[in-house]
């Protein structure tokens, strides 16, 4: 019955005064007492938590995974196995990307048992970045990565969900030549990474924005995908559900007035099958 959270530690650093940033991962019992607090730092630069899991292997971990950085303009995907009882940190595991603009991952999914993947957003080269998914066992060493993008401007992934039948979905926005936007879902079979399918929504304007923010997996495998698309006078907020091999099943969008721009933050599925999407 006990918590935990993780997020990010601002301290000064005693000797160059610069300002170092470490994960922080902090445990509560139910009653709020904090029971201990754990960090990461890699080389006195920047490092940020960004999603955690439970692997409930033998014995159990912590996963926090996150980025770090190796210099400026230079950024890994960073893992953290913590022990759940003490604290006391276990296995990391980093994975590099190109030096440029600004590389993270963005979800973080167990395996069951055997270990977990990340997702996130590569950069390649400049401005160009790709959708980066990783697996990893139990021990941290990593077992594939799989990309996607390499033909495209530029993509960026914004959320990953298992949907419980040997897929990981990973949401996300693509950047187009012609200036648009489209919202991209993509489904990963589980054991190699290799791509089983892939879908885009466009604005309707296609030169116009529409960008993936979350996607979450009901217990059918269906899935359902929430964003932003823009209308041609303001951005209304676009939600799509798809079968578990890609098939739209419906699409909605909410406006709530002329002018106004509605933008989602969060989608969720009830035990119901009831869609829940907050927003501003």
């Amino acid at each position: 019955r006990d918590w935990s959270v993780t997020g990010v530690q601002t301290c000064a650093l005693p000797i160059s005064g610069t300002l170092d940033f470490e994960m922080t991962l902090i445990k509560y019992d139910s009653s709020g007492t904090q029971l201990w607090v754990s960090h990461y730092d890699s080389v006195g630069l920047y490092d940020a938590a960004v999603a955690m899991t439970l692997v409930p292997s033998t014995p159990p971990i912590i996963a926090v995974t996150g980025f770090s950085g190796t210099g400026f303009g230079s950024w890994d995907f960073v893992s953290v196995g913590f022990d759940p009882h003490t604290g006391a940190r276990g296995g990391v595991s980093r994975s590099g990307n190109g030096s440029g603009n600004f590389s993270k991952p963005v979800g973080i999914s167990a395996n069951g048992s055997q270990g977990f993947h990340v997702a996130g957003t590569s950069v390649v080269s400049g401005s160009k970045t790709d959708i980066k998914l990783i697996s990893y066992d139990s021990t941290f060493t990593q077992l594939w990565v799989s990309t996607w993008g390499d033909s495209l401007p530029s993509v960026e992934a914004t959320a990953l969900v298992s949907d419980f039948n040997g897929h990981l979905i990973v949401s996300g926005t693509i950047t187009k030549s012609n200036g648009g936007k489209d919202m991209v879902v993509l489904s990963f079979n589980f054991y190699d990474g290799s791509l089983a399918w892939g879908r885009t929504i466009s604005a309707a304007n296609p030169t116009l924005e529409a960008s993936a923010v979350d996607i979450a997996c009901d217990g059918n495998a269906n899935l359902y995908l929430t964003g932003r698309t823009h209308n041609g006078t303001d951005f209304d907020i676009a939600t799509t559900s798809f079968d578990q091999t890609g098939n739209m099943r419906w699409l909605k969008t909410y406006n709530r007035g002329l002018s106004t721009d509605d933008e989602p933050t969060a989608i969720e599925v009830d035990d119901y099958g009831n869609v829940l999407v907050a927003g501003t």
